[in-house]
């Protein structure tokens, strides 16, 4: 049997950002969020993803368990800068980043993924959620060659909670 691999998703921050009803409850809804998911799930479930409002802040305010989480899911900053700053995290808290898993996402090809895979191999557990570009890529199928069938990224996102409008 395989284990399975994964996170959350941006809808649940969002949603508790916009129930939020004071600037300190604002500033901590999405590391709830992640002490919820943690008394839920264990193992490679434990990846957290930092960069609904910025990974930078993420990490800057996350409390000391985070840094105990499997790994993290980088689909919003450019991923040779995210990864490059998860490493540098880990190992600010005193965690070894071989030991940790990077997921990579957010609209990869195989190209990127090789290169990704190359700076980062042995460095931290890369891995890579590769969606779109694997799925709906059918670039060069249209049965006249022409170049109209482009994918498209299908993403959804939490536009209002409890009357309050999100952000993401």
């Amino acid at each position: 049997s395989f284990e399975a691999i994964g996170t959350n998703s941006h809808e649940l921050p969002m949603v508790a950002a916009c129930l939020a009803n004071t600037d300190a409850e604002l500033k901590t809804a999405q590391y709830d969020v992640l002490a919820k998911w943690q008394e839920v799930y264990a193992g490679e479930l434990l990846i957290m993803l930092p960069d609904t409002f910025g990974m930078t802040q993420f990490l800057r305010d996350a409390p000391p368990w985070a840094a105990n989480w499997t790994g993290m899911r980088m689909d919003s900053k450019e991923p040779f800068a995210a990864g490059e700053e998860i490493i540098a995290w880990y190992q600010k808290r005193g965690q070894d980043p071989k030991k940790k898993r990077a997921m990579f996402s957010d609209g990869l090809e195989v190209d990127l993924m090789i290169d990704l895979h190359k700076k980062f191999h042995g460095r931290i557990r890369e891995s890579f959620g590769w969606g779109t570009m694997a799925t709906n890529d059918f670039r060069s199928s249209h049965p006249r060659g022409l170049n109209t069938l482009d994918p498209i990224s299908l993403v959804c996102k939490v536009t209002a909670a409890n009357g309050r409008a999100a952000v993401k």
